[in-house]
């Protein structure tokens, strides 16, 4: 088996419309660990137990394609915080990931290079939008927001707010514990974004946060240490579960190539 390989100074960013998967719902379910699958069928409505089953599998299958392994023989575990890492001697070698999910749409950041946080968005209206920013976002945010026109204020509070989930997720802060960063940087993070109090202390002006639209209709994140990474968004292939699920369960070479 071939191993592929993700150079020291790349990230790269995958997404899947989650429906291109569903006929492959028992193939994904298959891979999961025990505890991912009780997890799963704790979830109340069936759209929601599909959903993590394929978000899961999709990552299980991505990072098996990058350690060597088969997606099953995966062992992963929480860490502080609750963040899910590669339990070590599972093959991972340093590698970090993230995943992130909304509506029809998985997002998952996969890099050797530091500590990583991923988040994506449906573009829909927020009623409340104005009230949830003058709570979670910084006084300058909130007036910011408020001052464009309306058909302005989805993208933009969207903009903020997938770049604080993506922070929070790189850090581990706040994952549970109900906190929040009142500061999103849309620029890059300085000194004196630093200051407000209720930032975790972990978050410092290393930190770099980057915002794109994997697909039309959603808005997504990638918060990461290094400022010299190379990023890539690359699309999950709507047979990849054929590919390591399938009664052969051959390994690609290289998931560029899928």
């Amino acid at each position: 088996m071939v191993v592929p390989q993700i150079k020291q100074e790349e990230l790269h960013i995958w997404w899947a419309n989650l429906r291109d998967f569903d006929s492959d719902l028992p193939s994904l379910q298959s891979v999961l660990s025990p505890w991912e699958q009780a997890r799963a069928e704790r979830f109340r409505f069936l759209r929601d137990r599909d959903n993590y089953i394929i978000c899961h599998g999709i990552l299980r299958m991505l990072l098996g394609s990058y350690v060597g392994q088969s997606p099953s023989d995966l062992s992963l575990t929480i860490g502080a915080y609750g963040k899910p890492e590669l339990r070590a001697g599972s093959g991972g070698g340093g590698i970090h990931f993230n995943l992130s999910h909304s509506r029809d749409l998985v997002l998952c950041g996969i890099t050797g290079a530091c500590p990583i946080g991923v988040d994506v968005e449906y573009l829909q209206p927020i009623p409340r939008c104005e009230r949830i920013a003058r709570e979670f976002f910084s006084q300058t945010e909130a007036e910011s927001l408020r001052a464009l026109p309306r058909e302005f204020r989805t993208q933009h509070f969207f903009d903020l707010w997938t770049r604080k989930e993506a922070l929070l997720k790189a850090t581990g802060d706040g994952l549970g514990h109900g906190q929040t960063i009142r500061h999103a940087f849309l620029s890059e993070p300085q000194a004196s974004d630093l200051t407000d109090e209720s930032m975790p202390m972990r978050i410092s002006a290393e930190w770099r946060v980057r915002s794109f639209s994997p697909t039309p209709g959603y808005i997504a994140a990638v918060a990461f240490r290094n400022p010299n990474l190379d990023l890539s968004c690359r699309t999950v292939p709507a047979f990849f579960s054929e590919v390591y699920c399938g009664s052969r369960r051959r390994v690609p070479r290289n998931p560029e190539a899928v």
